[in-house]
């Protein structure tokens, strides 16, 4: 017996609320393409506060079906971020301007697997470094491109208990080191409008490069989902930042509002 459409469109919004804009590397999505013609804009403010730094990024993020089975998606996010320590400054700027190109390579009644392939352009700002000397600097991405592939499962027949994972591999195109993310998210809807959801975000450097990007950080993040109707859905979340290296560690708490057209 296979999984309806209204199904299918509910593994996709389900798994799509944990975009984690606020790191400056995760750029996931969900495995399960948008239809062909349609899509979906979601608009996050995320406030994220460390030791001697709080950051506050308003993100866009938005994907259409080109067809059935291939996916187009933008990411735009800007941040203020304020330093309190010995020598306190506030600094704006680009966090991320991602484009991406996803194609579904095959599906079953209760799984997908799916690839995607991304440009990241320079961004001017982001989540602060730890140097050497104790001094605090920001992050500057270099562009980049990654390479990812994306699995979901519906364990019930119904979608209301869900898993989905993704692996990619960035590659730096300047001075950055190259990075591996890795992400896990289980889901569970006890209801049609509610969702709760919980996932792991992961980050591991190559360190193959000294002199731009190259860190670690394992993260989890919490979520809580109110679907409104077939259009519109919100969401409140909150990460925790488990171990970082070579960046100040945190959490933050999140909202974010879809809108599908």
């Amino acid at each position: 017996m296979g999984i309806s459409r209204r199904g299918v469109w509910h593994f996709c919004w389900v798994s799509l609320v944990l975009l984690q804009i606020s790191n400056p590397s995760f750029a996931i999505a969900s495995p399960w393409p948008m239809p062909e013609g349609q899509g979906q804009t979601i608009t996050r403010t995320e406030n994220f506060t460390a030791r001697t730094f709080r950051q506050l990024t308003t993100s866009i993020y938005s994907e259409y079906g080109l067809t059935d089975r291939t996916t187009f998606i933008g990411k735009l996010a800007y941040a203020t971020q304020e330093y309190g320590g010995q020598f306190p400054s506030t600094t704006q700027g680009l966090t991320a301007a991602d484009i991406s190109v996803q194609h579904l390579i095959t599906r079953t009644d209760h799984s997908v697997f799916a690839g995607r392939i991304t440009y990241a352009a320079e961004t001017e700002m982001d989540r602060l470094l730890q140097a050497e000397n104790t001094r605090f600097e920001p992050i500057r991405y270099g562009n980049a491109i990654e390479i990812a592939f994306l699995a979901g499962h519906s364990i019930h027949q119904d979608g209301s208990f869900f898993v989905t994972a993704e692996t990619g591999f960035r590659y730096a195109l300047a001075d950055d080191a190259d990075l591996i993310n890795l992400s896990l998210t289980t889901g569970f809807k006890p209801s049609e409008r509610w969702l709760l959801l919980a996932k792991s975000l992961n980050t591991v450097s190559l360190q193959n490069d000294s002199n731009g990007i190259d860190y670690d950080v394992f993260r989890l993040e919490p979520s809580l989902v109110f679907h409104r109707n077939d259009r519109t859905s919100y969401a409140l979340g909150a990460s925790y930042d488990l171990y970082g290296r070579n960046l100040q560690t945190g959490s933050s708490l999140y909202l974010s509002f879809w809108n599908r057209f």
